[in-house]
């Protein structure tokens, strides 16, 4: 990726970041870990917004704007060509939030990809992708159909992995500074 790609990659991760920390999306308040647990509870629905972005591309290349009442006047008093202007900004507005979005499902995959093959792994699909309770989870526990073998947890078994499992996608989604969360419950 070239330098100016990186750049404006991050540019726009900033901007993000800045409009949800304002329209309280994202509270300065909460963990990393709960940052996490709030993606991971969302994936699907950061997933489909994907195609959702893609769908509202098309409409605007096929259909445009939408029309203004005829028996509305507007005055203008800029020479610029305000609706082409505007579609313009719609569709790279639609454009750069769906680019986001994949960069950040790339890396919510990556940081899921990495422990894929902990035993405890069924502990996230079951907890986030199908709202499992812990206590669900436990008895799948006794026999979990990915690990083919009894593993014989218990509730606490599996909030105690569910916690270290998190925390690891917490550190490969955030860096340095998830680290500074999990040292706090350390210390």
């Amino acid at each position: 990726m070239e330098k100016d790609d990186k750049k404006l990659i991050n540019e726009t991760v900033q901007e993000t970041l800045k409009i949800l920390l304002q329209s309280n999306k994202i509270n300065h308040s909460i963990s990393y870990f709960q940052k996490t647990e709030k993606l991971l509870y969302n994936y699907r629905a950061i997933k489909d917004s994907i195609q959702h972005k893609e769908d509202e591309i098309k409409y605007l290349e096929e259909n445009g704007l939408p029309q203004k009442s005829k028996s509305i006047v507007m005055y203008s008093t800029s020479s610029r060509n305000a609706e082409g202007d505007t579609y313009i900004d719609i569709k790279e507005g639609y454009q750069r939030a769906k680019g986001i979005t994949e960069w950040l499902i790339k890396k919510i995959d990556n940081a899921l990809e990495k422990i894929k093959k902990d035993k405890y792994y069924f502990i996230i699909e079951g907890k986030y992708f199908n709202n499992m309770t812990i206590e669900d989870l436990a008895e799948c526990a006794d026999f979990s159909l990915v690990n083919k073998r009894k593993l014989g947890s218990s509730d606490r078994t599996i909030q105690r992995n569910k916690k270290r499992l998190v925390e690891k996608i917490t550190i490969t989604l955030f860096g340095a500074g998830a680290l500074e969360d999990i040292c706090e419950d350390i210390i």
